[in-house]
């Protein structure tokens, strides 16, 4: 699987000093709807370990990042990944989204 991102999400990262995208899917119980969305959220390396270790997540590297300096982490759900992910931030008025391409439910 190949992983890549956006050079805007990268110094994204870099500036609030996170490291790690955190793919996870959110649901809600407390309604007539059932709604279930995939949620992303950002993460720095102490938290990466702790959700590693603990919560049994799966790391994957990004490619063209020398090292392993940023990972995307996916919960063990049963989520459909294509063979290419890519991740990207989009920037409004003072509001950020991450986007994503290759991840389905």
């Amino acid at each position: 699987m190949k992983i890549t991102i956006s050079e805007d999400l990268k110094n994204h990262l870099m500036h609030k000093n996170k490291r790690n995208i955190v793919v996870e899917v959110a649901t809600t119980d407390r309604s007539d709807f059932d709604v279930t969305e995939i949620f992303i959220r950002l993460c720095d390396y102490s938290h990466r370990d702790y959700l590693k270790e603990k919560k049994g997540y799966r790391e994957y590297p990004i490619e063209g990042i020398p090292g392993n300096h940023m990972a995307v982490l996916f919960k063990p759900y049963r989520l459909e990944l294509d063979e290419e992910i890519h991740f990207d931030i989009v920037k409004k008025w003072i509001f950020n989204k991450i986007i994503y391409e290759g991840i389905r439910l």
